[in-house]
């Protein structure tokens, strides 16, 4: 089985809160014979209790279930003309379940958070991945990706001269137009009448007629009477490219000699638009064409709030809205409302987990412990019970201002990157562009070559996603901004559905929580305890993951552990023990180490690592435990990336940081020295004492400001740093501390690392000169 490696970019990084621990090389397999009965207690197996005191490292929240009549409310759909933030969905109540409220984390939470460590320390089957096909759009996407989008959209006609005799691209649309139609609960297409060789035209904006009838039901559809032109090549972008498509030449309101009545479809705004489309009317000589459930399924999620604003709850699957659709080979691949559609990849997610990883009949060690059933098999091979009861943890007596604010706090918008962004969930190969001949003015051509969902024999997902703690963080971190939730008269608005709310418990809050065990063997038991112990690199502290809102740093939790271990047989032989209840209970804490030791001793002799020193010091257990970390890298490096980022630096002002589609690094390549263990140079000046400059454009820098960069790459004698959109040069003799050798320059100052660096004037060839070295 080949596991493809992911490349780590070195030019073009993303960023994101989150990243991934890898795949595992190989699934560690239990027999299922070895596994206890579970009518008895084993003595060659240990049966105890792990009681574990919670301590909140950063404000935590889990929701509170709904009661039976919210719930019922929820399922009748009742309240979506009620305030956003009196709808059920939006209740910011914690996770409670007794009348005072009091709050408490619930086991079944809990038991995932650990179920999950366990299945990456023990090399477990990869079973969670979805089956369900992903859609995409990539119209001016410059990478390998949006090449391929528009293969499947346009067909190449090749290059021909134009009218001006220049020579041109000529494209024609695959992309065919019809109505959307609902009968007995099953959606159909209804073709759209073919005329001169298309089914739809195109209309200058400022031809549109301003009265036009909406069709009914459709809100972003309108009655239009029309004549066409012919269909044939039209100049875009100055004649540079040509496509294929009719022209209105005539538009009314009403009725009128030589005109036709058809759709006026707008596809929502969009810069430097000039035109929609009108579909022809419907022909009533075409077969409709069916819609298979799993592509109405497919539509329905990814169905954004821009698209309902425009077409409405649930987007174009209403009865005569017009749309438009892409066939292949006879078969209908999706459908949308506008012409460069979303389409479905040729593969799902699960494709890209290798079949050796994923096999049913195989049993791994966290099925063993935390139980599971299967389709196929006879006995314990297709049912067992779980062996580990995982309980609630209950907020310890006593304690006082346990709530991180006193109201509701409403968290900003996460637009968070879902699996189709590809350079992120999927490994990459060739992550850097690539040079490939040379452009007209004799500027190298950078070509950049994507892996997304089309080939699994080229890629696989980058495997178990996390996110990275950010230390302490306020309410300022998480509020959305109060101008955001008003409209233009400065009210609230009631009708939002974007936004939530929520009630955090704040850092600093203990909870006790208890995990009971049957039969567990030595590795077993050593599997629980190094999940919940995190053994990592001495004198680096790691936090657990819980609750929402981890992308801002929310949930992570500190656990401190002590084992019990009980006798069974002894507690059964004898009533009493003394005056009290014979419990058998014996203090084994100071056993820990051994358990984990065991654990660790099983899994590198399976994965064969037997060479290491202990499975932490192997590199996919590293990341794990990198991700781990606390206080985590420099939040610089751990925040999402916008598509509109404000950039003084550039003549627009902003820049989108997903344009290129950078890739992101694995774990151990974000931030590797690490800010916080990084020598004082790389502190941000207010703890060293020194006031920063803070130019807005690259003009403004002057000699002896102190400013922050950006390590772009490192050459030979230098480090070159980006500061305001610019590369300047830090060469080796004004680096603080003094570097060893180029291994240790690239050791201390890693791609993307944000550094502070005086100015002390430009070259005869106008760069930049930096130096970290005080005068």
């Amino acid at each position: 089985m080949t596991i493809h490696r992911h490349v780590n970019p070195t030019k073009e990084i993303a960023i994101a809160p989150y990243n991934f621990v890898p795949l595992p090389e190989k699934v560690v397999t239990i027999d299922p014979a070895t596994l206890p009965d579970q009518d008895c207690y084993h003595p060659d197996r240990h049966t105890g209790t792990i009681e574990c005191v919670i301590t909140t490292a950063s404000p935590v929240y889990v929701r509170a279930p709904l009661t039976p009549e919210e719930f019922e409310r929820q399922e009748r759909s009742e309240g979506e003309q009620t305030p956003w933030r009196q709808q059920v969905r939006n209740k910011p109540d914690f996770f409670f379940a007794d009348p005072d409220k009091t709050p408490r984390i619930p086991g079944s939470s809990l038991r995932g958070m650990l179920r999950q460590i366990v299945e990456i320390i023990s090399y477990s089957k990869v079973q969670w991945v979805s089956d369900q096909p992903l859609v995409y759009r990539a119209v001016g996407d410059p990478t390998s990706h949006g090449n391929e989008y528009r293969k499947r959209v346009m067909r190449d006609d090749g290059q021909r001269r134009n009218r001006s005799g220049k020579m041109a691209w000529h494209y024609t649309p695959l992309v065919k137009a019809g109505y959307i139609k609902k009968d007995r609960g099953e959606y159909f297409i209804h073709p759209a009448r073919e005329i001169g060789g298309t089914t739809f035209a195109r209309i200058r904006s400022d031809s549109i007629p301003s009265n036009l009838t909406e069709i009914p039901g459709c809100k972003n559809a309108s009655k239009i009477f029309f004549q066409s032109g012919p269909y044939d090549y039209q100049d875009v972008r100055g004649g540079f490219l040509r496509i294929k498509y009719a022209r209105v030449i005539r538009a009314s309101a009403t009725l009128a000699s030589g005109l036709i009545e058809g759709a006026l479809v707008r596809s929502g705004p969009m810069a430097s638009k000039r035109s929609e489309a009108v579909i022809y009317p419907p022909d009533d000589q075409a077969k409709p064409i069916p819609i298979p459930d799993e592509l109405v399924a497919a539509y329905k999620d990814q169905v954004s709030q821009e698209q309902e604003n425009l077409l409405g709850k649930g987007g174009v699957l209403r009865d005569g809205q017009p749309v438009f659709y892409l066939m292949e080979n006879g078969k209908l691949v999706f459908f949308g409302h506008t012409m460069m559609m979303r389409l479905p990849y040729l593969h799902t997610p699960i494709d890209f987990v290798p079949e050796a990883l994923r096999r049913e009949e195989d049993l791994d060690l966290a099925e063993a412990i935390f139980g599971y059933t299967k389709s196929r098999g006879e006995g314990k091979a297709r049912a067992y019970a779980s062996r580990v009861f995982v309980g609630d943890a209950l907020l310890e007596p006593g304690q006082s201002n346990i709530w991180w604010s006193d109201e509701p706090i409403v968290p900003k918008i996460l637009a968070s990157p879902k699996p189709t962004t590809f350079q992120h969930y999927l490994t990459q190969g060739t992550p850097d562009p690539q040079e490939q001949g040379r452009d007209r003015s004799g500027n190298p051509k950078l070509v950049r070559e994507r892996n997304d969902y089309t080939d699994p024999m080229v890629s696989v997902i980058r495997g178990h996603k996390l996110y990275w703690h950010k230390g302490p963080i306020t309410v300022a971190d998480v509020q959305e901004a109060l101008e955001k939730l008003r409209d233009a008269q400065g009210r609230e608005r009631e009708h939002d559905t974007q936004h939530t709310q929520m009630r955090p418990v704040a850092a600093g809050v203990r909870f006790c929580w208890r995990i009971r065990f049957e039969n567990l063997s030595d590795e077993e038991l050593g599997a629980l305890l190094w999940a919940l112990t995190l053994p990592g690199e001495p004198g680096k502290a790691y936090r657990h993951s819980i609750g929402m809102g981890k992308p801002y740093g929310m949930g992570a939790i500190k656990i401190d552990v002590n084992l019990l271990l009980e006798d069974r047989r002894q507690r059964y032989q004898t009533l009493f023990d003394g005056e009290t209840w014979q419990e058998s209970v014996t203090a084994a804490t100071d056993r820990i180490p051994e358990f984990v030791e065991a654990f660790d001793t099983f899994m590198c002799d399976r994965i064969g690592a037997a060479q290491q020193a202990s499975l932490g010091q192997v590199e996919r257990i590293q990341m794990l435990l990198r991700m781990l970390e606390w206080p985590g890298p420099d939040k610089a490096l751990t925040r999402y990336m916008e598509i509109e980022r404000q950039d003084p630096s550039i003549k627009r002002g902003k820049i989108n940081e997903y344009k290129e589609r950078p890739v992101l690094p694995d774990p151990l390549h974000v931030d590797p020295a690490g800010r916080s263990s990084a020598s004082s140079a790389s502190r941000p000046p207010a703890a060293r004492g020194v006031e920063p400059s803070r130019p807005t454009s690259i003009d403004e820098v002057r000699e002896g400001m102190y400013l922050e960069g950006r390590v772009v790459r490192i050459e030979k004698d230098r480090v070159v740093v980006d500061i305001l959109g610019e590369e300047a040069s830090l060469t080796r003799g004004r680096l603080d501390p003094p570097v060893r050798d180029i291994a240790d320059m690239e050791e201390r100052f890693p791609v993307g690392k944000t550094i502070w660096v005086w100015v002390i004037g430009r070259n005869k060839q106008g760069r930049l000169q930096l130096t970290m070295r005080k005068s």
